[in-house]
């Protein structure tokens, strides 16, 4: 299957080679999914249109790349290296699990975007992961899916979800951080 014009025009504007895309026409999800992890692929065409506008450019999270090109931004970060760090806000009495590249101004954004509409965010732990920081901040907060709470707020005077909070003791968050720097020094050996 080849792809449309208005693809082969949004991956010349985001400046995106062809050498990340995988074909994955004729696929379900779990199948394209798959092969695009094994080959490397960080994006697949061909495939079931999403349903907001019938795209069918995806990344390997299966998010459509035409409707949310946020995402793209959010896969690189998800595969590169960076720091994974639980903030807290005294103010709110959540954690935040989260993974950015400079730690330090990860936590003046917090603090001057007022994340969940606090201004007080600090971090009470960080980590440096050579590779994979986004998906260990994933893996983090899906093991403790039991405590996630959202809260809006507003950014730039447009409202805003904040998905990454817990409401739990710090201490659970540690636990988790702590099996995954476990888990990448045996893999490392």
């Amino acid at each position: 299957m080849t792809m449309n014009k208005l693809d082969e025009n949004l991956l010349e504007t985001m400046r995106i080679p062809q050498s990340l895309l995988y074909n994955g026409y004729g696929l379900n999800t779990v199948q394209c999914r798959k092969a695009m992890k094994e080959g490397g692929f960080k994006y697949s065409y061909g495939v079931s249109q999403c349903i907001q506008c019938g795209h069918t450019i995806r990344t390997i999270s299966w998010n459509c790349i035409h409707c949310s090109p946020s995402s793209i931004k959010y896969e690189s970060r998800y595969r590169e290296g960076g720091y994974v760090y639980i903030g807290s806000s005294e103010f709110l009495g959540l954690i935040k699990i989260g993974s950015c590249k400079n730690i330090k101004n990860r936590i003046n954004s917090l603090r001057d975007q007022k994340y969940a509409g606090a201004d007080d965010w600090k971090i009470i732990k960080s980590m440096h992961f050579t590779k994979n920081s986004g998906e260990i901040e994933n893996k983090i907060l899906q093991s403790l899916k039991e405590y996630s709470i959202e809260i809006s707020y507003k950014k730039d005077g447009r409202l805003q979800r904040a998905r990454e909070l817990l409401n739990c003791p710090p201490a659970h968050a540690f636990d988790e951080l702590n099996k995954h720097i476990l888990a990448t020094k045996r893999r490392s050996l």
